[in-house]
Order: structure tokens, then C-alpha cells, then sequence
């Protein structure tokens, strides 16, 4: 009788100390995802400033490495403190090849362009350039040609040929700077061998169409949103929200 009251304790002792070990391991698990949404919060916040897309083979390369199905669970985790503490938003994109792509914009800064900054920075500079390029093609139909965006900017006393004086090397920041941020996308016409600028995954996702319309009505100064449907239709589509066409905001002072 002793020894099975020994035994049934022993099982017991045994049984409690499972359920410890196991609630031991789970914390660790937890305290090792939540190390590692750190590190890829900080990895994050270091590579965004280069506004440069970062692959996911990249992200498993250096920071989450092996973590299998976590990984989505891990992002979105991510996500929520980019957002809450330092005001990015992360989102996917995919290139040609099919290929993974992260993004992370600072709190959407070309949704409103009324907005105007004290700051004369390259920064900004480049902003007005994105902009004007951002329109031409929208305005031309989503889509234009490398010769088409070239005469427009030099009927603007922009000739990307040369050193401009303000936002300097025009066509490299329009081939390679712009392409390489996903700002535009180039394609080769096989029929007619022209390049096709179209707008790329991080000006659809930062810049509103229907405030870049504005600006524009602003520019014509008698025109309203609803003097483009097309591009209205654009716009109105970009976020799924409803829009006004025959607002006049853009003629306010």
C-alpha cells in the first residue's frame, strides 16, 4: 500500500514537472519571436532610409533565419510597430522575375501635396521632380514613352541631356534612381523597340492619384477633377474611396 502511494506520488512529482518544463519552453519560444520581431523591426527601420526595396530572401538571410512558418506570424507582428512607433508602412511588392520584395514608406508622405516644407533639401527637390514625372504619365494614360516623359520635361526647361541646375542628373534619376525605389516601371516595346514608363508598386501605394489630379486642376487653374474622367476613374479606384469630380479644392488659395 506504501509503495503504490510512493509510486502515484512519484507519477505526480513527475507529471508537475513536465507541465513546468513545458511551460518553460514556451516561454523561451515566445521570448525568442519576440527577439527576433526586434531585430527585424530595427533591420527595417535601418534599411529604410536608402527608400530601396529589400528582398525576403534577403530579410531570412540576415535576420530570420529558419523560422519556417513563424515567418508571416513574426511580419505582421512587425508590421504594427513600424506602423504604431515609427510611422512606416510595410508592404509587399513583386518584380518580373516574381521576386519577393519589401517596402517601407515614411507615413505616406506624397498623399497630400498641398503640404509645403521650409526645408529646400535634395530630398525635397527630388519629391518635385517625382511628382511632375508622376503626372505626365498619369495624365498621358498610366503609361508613356521614354521620348514623350523626355519632351515634356524639356518643354519644362528640363533637358535631361544635361546637368540640371536644381535637381541634377535628370535621366540617371529617372532610369536608375526611380526605377530602382519602385517609384516606375520600364518596359521594352518589342514592336517598336521604345521604353514604357508606367507608375511602379511604391507610387501606387504612396502617391494619391486624386490629389496629384488636384494639382494639376490647380496648374489649369479653370479645369475641375471631373474635366479628366479617366484619370478620375483612376483615381477613385486607387484607394476604393468615393471622389468628387467636380470639387474646386485645387482653385483655393
Amino acid at each position: 500500500m506504501g509503495r503504490r502511494k510512493q509510486s502515484q506520488a512519484s507519477r505526480s512529482q513527475s507529471s508537475q514537472l513536465t507541465i513546468e518544463a513545458s511551460f518553460s519552453n514556451s516561454q523561451k519560444v515566445i521570448e525568442n519571436l519576440d527577439e527576433l520581431v526586434n531585430s527585424c523591426v530595427r533591420y527595417f527601420v535601418y534599411r529604410a532610409g536608402c527608400d530601396l526595396p529589400i528582398r525576403k530572401t534577403d530579410l531570412q538571410k540576415h535576420v530570420l533565419k529558419n523560422v519556417g512558418r513563424s515567418f508571416n506570424m513574426i511580419l505582421e507582428k512587425v508590421k504594427v510597430i513600424l506602423k504604431e512607433v515609427y510611422g512606416y508602412d510595410l508592404y509587399m511588392c513583386e518584380d518580373q522575375q516574381s521576386t519577393v520584395r519589401y517596402l517601407v514608406s515614411n507615413s505616406l508622405p506624397y498623399k497630400n501635396l498641398n503640404e509645403e516644407s521650409d526645408n529646400n533639401t535634395e530630398r525635397d527637390t527630388h519629391k518635385i521632380l517625382i511628382m511632375i514625372i508622376l503626372a505626365h504619365i498619369f495624365m498621358c494614360g498610366d503609361n508613356s514613352t521614354e521620348a514623350s516623359l523626355f519632351s515634356f520635361l524639356n518643354s519644362l526647361n528640363i533637358d535631361v541631356e544635361e546637368n540640371h541646375e536644381i535637381f541634377g542628373n535628370v535621366k540617371t534619376f529617372i532610369k536608375t534612381t526611380m526605377v530602382n525605389q519602385k517609384f516606375l516601371q520600364v518596359e521594352n516595346d518589342n514592336v517598336t523597340k521604345r521604353q514604357i514608363y508606367t507608375w511602379g508598386p511604391r507610387a501606387e501605394h504612396e502617391v494619391s492619384k486624386h490629389e496629384l489630379l488636384k494639382f494639376v486642376c490647380k496648374i489649369y487653374k479653370d479645369r475641375t477633377p471631373k474635366s479628366w474622367p479617366s484619370q478620375l476613374d483612376s483615381a477613385a479606384k486607387q484607394f476604393n474611396l468615393p471622389i468628387n469630380g467636380d470639387e474646386n479644392e485645387a482653385n483655393d488659395d
